[in-house]
């Protein structure tokens, strides 16, 4: 429990103590003794109406005689019948916040640093110290329980039913009114959560149980502020840090997960998983580099992580990309000397991204779309057997895939394998029969393979499709 110690106890009672206490005619002092024995007499009788004349006694004791234990303690402790006889939460609110102050204030007079305290006045401090720590105790745990039980009981199952009542067409005002009882009782839990935070806002679970609310309703803005809030209450940052960059990541904000994911692996330096979504995050931002670092990361830890060799492979596919640009523009600016340095660098690259796809292949020879990108810059390299292989093998893990056999087609002409050529361009043009690229290709190749019917048959329905 945070305890107030920016303000004097004397200013502090001051506070806490109504107007009406000090005013009109100037009381009697009696003895100490007198005013305590009074109030009990009247918080004794469990009579509400009574704590009137008990706090008024205290009052008088504070204003004749400052901070004692005793006196603070009975004061606070009467709070205790308020909150418990209390109509609502929002009643209950008020008296809980006056209980902790009195607790507070308590913990400050009988603090043994206190000079300004006479030591008479801290008798029996330990044990009501004990005794106002075990109301904390008592009454964060009962609006803790309430708040998680009606959040178990109440939130998901209201949920539903006002899903499926728009989806039966219920009508609209049924509906309004299902979700004014379902408001009702996030206030509820709200509130009941928020008395925990004035009970001990250092405790971490109210703030987790906040967000966890908001986390059930979908409004993952309010259960992140919620979840910052308990991030500066706790030692244990690990589990909060992990949902807010999830909720950041439900919410589309993949920049606001960043930060809270990087925070997260320090603490927990191993969580493969979290570091590829943290690549992923650092992906959707541009941050390639980044992304790269992360996977290389994994790497040392799973040397077999599909998702990471396949990133980094990316990885160097995009340089490549951008390196086969930057050749390109100086070959038709006619500079000879740059062009060759990015061709080399081009070249590395490419063979940086292949050899971090045969990674892949090794352990999950049916990706099929890293056998389609292995197969394809084998082909810009002029592998063609590796080309072949790979665009076959993709082909055969989806045969449905027009690109895959157009590819194996294309290869085989390099390899002047027009019998396979034509037999890949085939499955091509039962996918696709308005290709009309692969069948001016089969035309071409059906004459050089000495099949008249077939270029006949190609040639009629190339014409049907100009």
């Amino acid at each position: 429990m945070k305890l107030i110690r920016n303000i004097a106890i004397a200013a502090l009672l001051v506070a806490l103590v109504p107007v009406s206490g000090f005013a009109g005619k100037k009381a009697r002092k009696l003895p100490m003794g007198a005013y305590i024995k009074s109030a009990k007499i009247d918080i004794l009788s469990g009579d509400l109406k009574r704590y009137k004349s008990a706090i008024a006694m205290l009052d008088s004791l504070f204003m004749f005689y400052g901070p004692t234990a005793e006196a603070i303690q009975l004061r606070g402790g009467m709070e205790v019948d308020y909150i418990d006889k209390a109509a609502n939460l929002d009643e209950k609110m008020e008296h809980v916040k006056t209980l902790v102050a009195y607790i507070d204030t308590l913990r400050m007079t009988c603090d043994k640093d206190n000079k300004d305290v006479k030591k008479k006045y801290k008798k029996n401090c330990d044990k009501l110290i004990i005794k106002n720590d075990s109301l904390i105790v008592k009454y964060w745990r009962e609006f803790y329980n309430n708040g998680i039980n009606m959040m178990n009981d109440n939130i998901d199952s209201k949920q539903e039913e006002i899903v499926q009542e728009i989806a039966n067409g219920t009508d609209s005002s049924v509906i309004a009114q299902l979700k004014d009882i379902l408001q009702a009782d996030v206030d509820t839990i709200v509130a009941n959560f928020e008395l925990c935070i004035v009970l001990d806002e250092s405790n971490v679970k109210s703030y987790i149980g906040l967000g966890a609310l908001f986390e059930k309703l979908k409004d993952y803005e309010k259960a992140v502020s919620w979840l910052e809030k308990g991030l500066d209450k706790t030692d244990d940052k690990v589990t909060i840090l992990q949902t807010i960059s999830y909720d950041y990541i439900k919410m589309g904000d993949y920049a606001g997960a960043i930060p809270y994911m990087r925070d997260y692996l320090e603490l927990a330096p191993d969580d493969v998983l979290t570091m590829g979504n943290l690549a992923i995050c650092y992906n959707s931002q541009k941050m390639y580099d980044s992304s790269f670092a992360v996977n290389k990361r994994v790497l040392v830890i799973d040397s077999v992580n599909i998702d990471a060799l396949s990133s980094v492979g990316h990885y160097f596919r995009q340089l490549f990309m951008n390196a086969n640009d930057s050749s390109r523009a100086y070959r038709e600016a006619g500079d000879d000397a740059s062009t060759e340095k990015w061709e080399k660098i081009k070249n590395s690259y490419i063979d940086s991204s292949l050899t971090y796809y045969k990674r892949v292949l090794d352990v999950d020879p049916k990706n099929e779309q890293i056998q389609f990108l292995f197969a394809t810059y084998n082909y810009f390299k002029s592998n063609w057997k590796l080309a072949i292989e790979g665009f076959k093998a993709a082909a055969e893990i989806n045969p449905d895939e027009a690109d895959y056999w157009r590819s194996l087609g294309d290869a085989y002409i390099q390899t002047k394998e027009f019998d396979k050529s034509a037999a890949a361009y085939e499955k091509v043009v039962v996918i696709d029969p308005n290709d009309k690229v692969i069948w001016d290709q089969l035309v071409s190749l059906y004459s050089e393979l000495r099949k008249p019917k077939d270029k006949a048959r190609a040639e009629k329905h190339l014409k049907a499709l100009e």
